[in-house]
């Protein structure tokens, strides 16, 4: 029977010896690829499961069990496998998919204190890249001091910077249009003072604003005529919980 697994033992190496590498890697090739079939199929099923249809508390849940079903599957696999060789090869690989499982458990059970740890490096390396905690969220200031938000305006991500000498919402022509606002029927007639100087902006309104855990419906912003960056000013910000500004770190909390 031909081991579908990759456990044939000195069998397999014996008659490998004889075989060009190039062979050995055509012989494995489906083997990783069935794996990586079944492995993706039930990860996949499993967040479905989460996030279509609530089996799970969240599609986090269901992906990751169905990381474990799919160790689950390869272990018993082996063993069937390995029941036709010694009792010392079964030994072998009950201890290695069982130390394989519970190192899967564990990262099951520390998923989020790992999800957060993930995060705070994202952060350290991309600034603007947000940390999130227990309904707060915090970024780090950019080399030039600046606060960066990812946000989502009508459901569209977009990079804002916080400015907190600003009242309101003012978009760039290019986050406008990204946003689904048709910029060539605004009436430019109210004038802003940007980092560029004097300006003309226009007044809009934004279906939606999404910044961290919450959304804003109905959202009064300007467009601005001309410049690059997107401002998120303190009107939004009050509507959080609470703001703080601590050194390089900027934290909002809901």
């Amino acid at each position: 029977m031909k081991d579908p697994w990759g456990f044939g033992g000195n069998d397999d190496r014996r008659r490998g010896r004889g075989s060009a590498s190039g062979d050995t890697i055509r012989d494995l090739l489906p083997t990783f690829l069935i794996v990586a079939a079944i492995v993706g199929g039930l990860a996949a099923v499993g967040w479905l499961l989460g996030e279509a249809f609530g089996v799970f508390d969240s599609a986090e849940d269901g992906l990751y069990a169905g990381f474990l079903i799919a160790l689950l599957i390869f272990l018993g696999g082996g063993l069937m496998v390995r029941g036709r060789h010694r009792i010392g090869g079964i030994l072998k690989s009950i201890l290695a998919w069982s130390a394989i499982g519970l190192v899967a458990v564990a990262g099951y059970a520390y998923r989020h204190e790992l999800t957060m740890v993930w995060q705070r490096i994202a952060g350290e390396l991309s600034p603007g890249a947000a940390v999130y905690g227990e309904r707060s969220l915090t970024v780090r200031a950019s080399g030039s001091g600046a606060f960066f938000l990812d946000v989502f305006l009508n459901g569209r991500p977009a990079r804002m910077l916080v400015d907190t000498g600003a009242t309101g919402v003012a978009l760039s022509p290019a986050d406008a249009v990204a946003a689904g606002l048709d910029v060539g029927r605004l009436r430019y007639t109210v004038p802003v003072q940007t980092a560029d100087g004097a300006a003309l902006a226009a007044h809009a309104v934004l279906d939606s604003i999404q910044v961290g855990g919450l959304n804003f419906r109905n959202q009064r912003a300007l467009v601005l005529r001309q410049g690059q960056i997107s401002l998120l000013g303190v009107t939004v910000l009050r509507r959080f919980r609470s703001f703080e500004i601590s050194g390089d770190r900027l934290t909002l909390r809901w």
